[in-house]
């Protein structure tokens, strides 16, 4: 974000701070679902079949984290009312 910044690409936090909440926030996400369409659509179900149960491992222990880093977020960028 801060080449970004440099660069001229986006503004400051402290003038368009709902943009860098929503760009830290998705890079903070965990990954989408789409490998596993792209699996099924190549008739790879058994590979499908783990990669989803990977992933809902993964969106499992990502849900307190990422609660934390969005509050976090929300305070850090001036965006949270309270």
């Amino acid at each position: 974000l801060r080449l970004l910044l440099r660069l001229g690409f986006i503004d400051s936090i402290g003038t368009d701070p709902m943009l860098w909440f929503i760009l830290i926030l998705e890079a903070s996400m965990p990954p989408a679902q789409n490998s596993v369409l792209m699996l099924h659509a190549e008739n790879k179900s058994v590979e499908a079949a783990r990669l989803a149960k990977f992933l809902f491992r993964v969106y499992f222990a990502a849900m307190i984290p990422v609660v934390i880093i969005t509050t976090v977020l929300l305070e850090t960028c001036g965006i949270l009312v309270s």
